[in-house]
């Protein structure tokens, strides 16, 4: 068992994340023992690893600091949303304001202790400001450090909010509440219900007109369900604002994916791109986004994408995706924010950047 040793001097570590129209600016002061790490994870917003004496952390390594958006976050913060309760917590601790609750919980063979909260005015739900640590430093000194360091890093996390002209905006007051109101979102009414209440206004009716509204009402319902089951959904934000191309030749649709880092496996016969967009955050970033429509099976989709440079595909984050209640089909979607710094970065990162900027603005050229 290594000893954590801190340096007790901080540094700031930040991130930009870009909401609807906005663009916000995360950081937090974290002890310059652990150095920020570039993370190939979607689900991974921030990361920093113990890295005494290093320049730079590296992931992979452990304990490491990280604001994190996977599975076992997401799923902790929606149950205590919802239950006010954590049941494979082993250490939960109610809080106000901008974190609902500090909690400890076992996690793929080590510990984690996070901080639950939603991020960017809310639109980034359920996430969690974690430190992850191996299990046997559970009861240590080691794990009284870093537990201490995890609450100052928390009290020193911001977020600042630009308008398209990097102009400071105000964070809405989505944190100043305590812990939302546990609510029940079982459906009101019943669809019988419904027939009984449309059959009532038509009471006055001769027998005929009162049976074909019934008989309509019904269908709309059951058209109306079925289309949103079978239709295909977008998961990026729609608001008109976005530079939307879908007429690919099979050459340019090869050059896309190619700039993505993402293939279509060779029994995929009808998955094709459905669109690639930009939307203008501002002058200094833009998200390009690609969409693939036509996947039969998307488990195998993913996993023939695992060693994408640029990350996992956003579905593969996505609650609507990961859960098993949802009917509905989404695209495939890959989506890269890219501003001023991430295309003067040195690294292979950046020429992924610079090319899908320059296909975007060839083939919008057409």
């Amino acid at each position: 068992m290594k000893n954590i040793i801190l340096t007790n001097i901080t540094e700031v570590i930040s991130t930009e994340e870009f909401g609807e129209d906005f663009l916000y600016e995360l950081s937090f002061s974290v002890d310059s023992s652990f150095q920020e790490a570039e993370s190939h994870a979607a689900e991974c917003v921030m990361l920093c690893t113990y890295a005494p004496g290093e320049d730079e952390g590296r992931e992979g390594d452990i304990p490491y600091i990280a604001v994190l958006r996977d599975d076992y976050v997401y799923h902790a913060v929606e149950s205590y949303k919802k239950t006010r309760k954590i049941p494979e917590a082993k250490e939960l601790t109610p809080l106000s304001g901008r974190f609902l609750f500090k909690a400890k919980i076992d996690y793929y063979g080590d510990l984690m202790y996070f901080y639950g909260f939603d991020s960017c005015d809310g639109i980034g739900e359920n996430h969690g400001l974690c430190l992850i640590y191996p299990k046997e430093y559970a009861g240590t000194e080691n794990e009284k450090i870093l537990m201490r360091l995890l609450d100052k890093t928390a009290d020193s996390y911001k977020e600042e909010k630009f308008d398209g002209n990097f102009n400071p905006v105000p964070l809405s007051n989505h944190y100043s509440d305590s812990t939302p109101a546990i609510t029940d979102n079982a459906p009101k009414t019943t669809l019988l219900e419904n027939i009984i209440t449309a059959a009532r206004t038509l009471r006055k009716l001769r027998l005929f007109t009162r049976l074909v509204a019934l008989v309509a009402i019904i269908l709309f319902l059951i058209i109306s369900k079925f289309a949103g089951i079978f239709s295909t959904h977008h998961l990026v934000q729609l608001n008109k604002t976005e530079e939307i191309i879908s007429d690919f030749t099979a050459e340019e649709q090869t050059d896309i994916l190619d700039a993505f880092d993402v293939i279509i496996p060779e029994d995929e016969k009808n998955a094709h791109m459905a669109s690639f967009m930009r939307k203008n955050i501002s002058d200094k970033a833009a998200s390009y986004v690609i969409e693939i429509e036509g996947v039969k099976d998307y488990d195998a989709f993913f996993a023939a994408n695992s060693d994408c440079t640029l990350g996992k595909s956003v579905n593969e984050t996505d609650s609507r995706i990961n859960t098993k209640k949802t009917k509905n089909k989404y695209y495939i979607t890959y989506n890269m924010l890219i501003t001023d710094n991430s295309k003067t970065q040195n690294n292979k990162i950046s020429e992924a950047y610079i090319k899908i900027e320059e296909l975007f603005n060839s083939l919008s050229a057409k």
